[in-house]
């Protein structure tokens, strides 16, 4: 139907119209400024939930900061050595002097007129860098750091499987040297391997001794490269995995294709070996030379250079030298470094090396650093006060204009994460036998609006004088396994689940009457032994011992898989559905495994899905449960909890607002949908009743002049 828009009735039905949409839509407006004051209130939520993030990691660096006690050094020469505190550092002055820096190797070629011409004859260019110039150069005593031709051996752990299926995790951190790979592997309890030099003499052999014919030998990586730094990493159904050369020699075949300078150079890079080359001009008349250098420092990069051609040599222009410095006065020490940094020479220091003079004597003194660590606790404060504000401002209320302080106006969510932090930091601290069991023993002082006020010359002292009550009192944990009840899926005969939980992680003590916990349903699983706390806790890392001794290792007694469960508050524990899983280990072959879980619950239990003992029964040493007890430690566990990104409050509270605006866009689309509708039919409506006003002035029109006619003619 055409649009007549009031030309009949003289009425401004596109205004009505308008008019009647928007008031119509009135409710449209007033959804959507419900979704803007959401909009703010997700906005306050973003804001509190960094200051939150900020007292976590205010907690943390606290409770990292006593790991060790607060220290600072100094050295009286940054332009020859600089000092940093890593760990444990004894207060006291250390004299040191720089005899030398580190440096790679650079060789380079005699000179030539350009880098696209011939530069040897046919033949043979051959490069090898550190223990010697033949390929047949490891032994029992070759430093590891020393292979790879001076780069080195990544140390971790590695897991080995021989013949039977049965694993190992080997620790090879802290070797030294060759033989110490070879020991650690052959001497590694669970498997049976031996490990020993190549009958090339260039690397390692992993033998399976187990006499089986079937099955493969494996070496793999657990979690690291160590396997591949060894050239160890593969597997063999013949039962011999034969590492890789360990320090091979790098052999160039010169031809035509690639006996310029420019040849030689790609052909060096190609290698990807511990050298590269280039092309230098030293501004002479035949100004082009190439340029092999160690991509590593100190001895050990020492790069030989051997050219079938005699017209094409090298000169060394800067040899491979380590680190070497002195520590002392009357019979000073010397120690080396293939780099320039030495990180174990001096308790807790690292010491970097800049430039050398022999003659020159450097003061490094180590001191307490009590004002740090006074700031770091400030610092901690500071972050709690912050929040404390921040609540306060959102609280306010102006009575006269009857304006709320901010979009969390008492919120309860809010206000009771506020009351379980303060609870947090503030309660006094059980299991001390130190003098401070609470922060207000030490300087802390409640101030105006719930903030904490530290009197720093009273924390100074405590700091100075009392650091490890102090310390304590911050950072302490308590195994709370020690006073929780326990109990068992089943327990055999003369072993008693209490002895799983009183202190004794001793595998040799394991056993009948004295020691541990053994189920009593051989091959039904799953087993579990659950410790029930007297009230709701932050359990921060769980520890489960389990069989592992000389005879009885833990890959052929040991659990093998299992859960470390937290019960839901409130749920039935007799509900399997109640538990939730915070940790998980599968084809365990460590005796003790250690689990950051951070979980806050009244009962934790160790599930048992199946083991390694033949006789298909579970067996447990000893069950270990550390909760928070320090007041930064607990504090750090607690905002990590308001925190999580399932169940905390801030995510609890975005899930909500998401929800309601869900709604409020669904509420916002059916009215329009709805009025759009409404006005289309009052639209219809106008224009059926302009086109009828139309007809009927036609009509009238038409008539007015029929009579018009009718009386003219008469």
């Amino acid at each position: 139907m055409p649009k007549i828009g009031g030309i009949v009735s003289g009425m401004d039905t596109d205004t009505i119209l308008a008019q009647l949409k928007a008031i119509a839509q009135q409710p449209i407006t007033k959804l959507k400024a419900r979704q803007a004051e959401l909009d703010t209130r997700t906005a306050a939520w973003d804001a509190m939930d960094a200051k939150f993030a900020g007292l976590r990691a205010a907690s943390k660096t606290l409770t990292d900061m006593f790991s060790t006690r607060p220290t600072m050094v100094t050295s009286s020469d940054k332009t020859l050595l600089n000092a940093n505190v890593t760990g444990t550092a004894e207060v006291g002055v250390h004299v040191v002097k720089v005899t030398q820096t580190a440096r790679g190797q650079e060789s380079m070629s005699n000179n030539f007129a350009a880098v696209d011409t011939p530069a040897m004859a046919d033949g043979t260019l051959t490069l090898k860098v550190g223990n010697g110039t033949v390929d047949q150069d490891v032994t029992g005593t070759t430093l590891l750091s020393m292979l790879n031709n001076g780069a080195g051996v990544t140390l971790g752990t590695i897991r080995i499987t021989d013949r039977t299926g049965t694993s190992a995790v080997i620790d090879l951190s802290g070797n030294i040297t060759v033989q110490d790979i070879i020991d650690d592997i052959s001497g590694a309890a669970g498997v049976n391997v031996t490990a020993k030099l190549n009958a090339d003499g260039t690397g390692l052999l992993i033998q399976d001794n187990t006499g089986m014919t079937t099955g493969g030998l494996v070496v793999a990586e657990e979690g690291g490269t160590t396997a591949a730094s060894l050239n160890i990493l593969g597997s063999s159904l013949a039962g011999e995995v034969e590492g890789g050369d360990l320090n091979p020699l790098y052999t160039i075949t010169v031809s035509s294709s690639n006996n310029t300078l420019e040849g030689l150079r790609d052909a060096i890079n190609d290698f990807g070996g511990p050298f590269s080359a280039s092309i230098v001009n030293d501004g002479t008349g035949t100004p082009y030379r190439l340029s092999v250098v160690s991509r590593y420092s100190g001895d050990a990069s020492e790069i030989a250079l051997t050219s079938s051609d005699p017209g094409f040599t090298f000169t060394e222009v800067e040899a491979a030298q380590d680190a070497i410095i002195k520590i002392g006065t009357t019979t000073p020490q010397e120690f080396r470094s293939r780099t320039n940094t030495f990180n174990s020479v001096i308790q807790g220091l690292s010491l970097n090396v800049l430039d050398a003079d022999p003659a020159k004597a450097i003061i490094v003194n180590v001191e307490s650093n009590v004002e740090g660590a006074v700031g770091t606790v400030k610092n901690f404060f500071n972050a709690y006060n912050a929040i404390v504000t921040a609540v306060a401002e959102q609280n306010t209320y102006n009575a006269e204009t009857k304006t709320k302080g901010g979009a969390l106006f008492n919120n309860p969510l809010l206000s009771s994460a506020l009351s379980d932090l303060t609870n947090a930091i503030t309660e006094s601290v059980d299991g001390l036998t130190t003098s401070a069991s609470s922060i207000f023993q030490i300087g802390v002082n409640a101030g105006k609006g719930g903030v904490l006020e530290v009197n720093t010359a009273t924390l100074t002292d405590w700091m100075t004088n009392h650091y490890e009550d102090v310390k304590a009192l911050f950072s302490s944990s308590l195994n709370g396994a020690l006073s929780a009840v326990r109990s068992a899926s089943s327990t055999a005969i003369d072993y008693d689940v209490n002895r799983v939980a009183n202190g004794v992680t001793d595998p040799a003590l394991f056993g009948p009457l004295t020691e541990g916990w053994m189920d009593n349903t051989p091959n039904i699983f799953s087993d579990w032994v659950t410790l029930q706390f007297a009230s709701p806790r932050t359990i921060a890392r769980a520890v489960v011992h389990t069989l592992n001794t000389n005879t009885n290792p833990v890959a052929t007694w040991g659990i093998k898989d299992y859960d470390i469960e937290a019960l839901r508050i409130g749920a039935n524990p007799a509900d399997d559905s109640s538990w939730t899983a915070v940790a998980s280990v599968r084809n365990n072959t460590q005796g003790v495994n250690s689990q950051l879980i951070n979980a806050f619950t009244d009962q934790l239990r160790v599930k048992v899905l199946a083991s390694h003992a033949a006789d298909g029964q579970s067996r447990i040493v000893e069950f270990e449960a550390f909760e928070s007890t320090g007041a930064s430690r607990r504090t750090g566990a607690l905002v990590t909890r308001i925190s999580d990104d399932v169940g905390g409050v801030f995510s609890t509270s975005r899930q909500q607002i998401t929800e309601e605006k869900s709604r409020l866009d669904t509420q916002i689309e059916v009215t329009n949908d709805r009025v759009n509708r409404e006005i289309a039919r009052m639209e219809r409506a106008f224009n059926q009743m302009e086109s009828a006003m139309s007809k009927n002035q036609t009509m009238g029109n038409a008539l007015t002049n029929f009579l018009n006619q009718t009386n003219a003619n008469s």
